[in-house]
């Protein structure tokens, strides 16, 4: 038997860390790569007891392509760094007044 997923009510936000998509568990913080084509998560470490263990539903920003894009400029991984309130432009303007090395 599969789990249903949780109302958008209870969704989380994806997230970029050193290049990679996240996915963070807002009740007991463990966290995991998120997937893009299936955007749902369920945490590995409290099984989302929280929400009845359904599947919690993953946002996605609509312009992740463009984050990425942006957030590829940067020469190191671990400056690939991404929260839901930075836009594309907030990314760019950081790039533009910072060294790439140390963004």
């Amino acid at each position: 038997m599969t789990a249903g997923v949780a109302p958008l009510e209870v969704a989380t936000q994806v997230y970029v860390s050193e290049g990679r998509w996240v996915v963070m568990c807002p009740d007991c913080g463990g966290a995991q790569f998120a997937a893009r084509d299936d955007h749902r998560f369920m945490c590995v470490e409290c099984s989302n007891v929280a929400i009845e263990g359904l599947w919690r539903p993953v946002v996605w920003p609509d312009d992740h392509a463009e984050l990425e894009a942006e957030l590829e400029r940067r020469p190191m991984r671990r400056n690939q760094n991404w929260v839901p309130d930075e836009t594309v432009e907030d990314l760019a303007a950081e790039f533009a007044a910072n060294d790439p090395e140390v963004i």
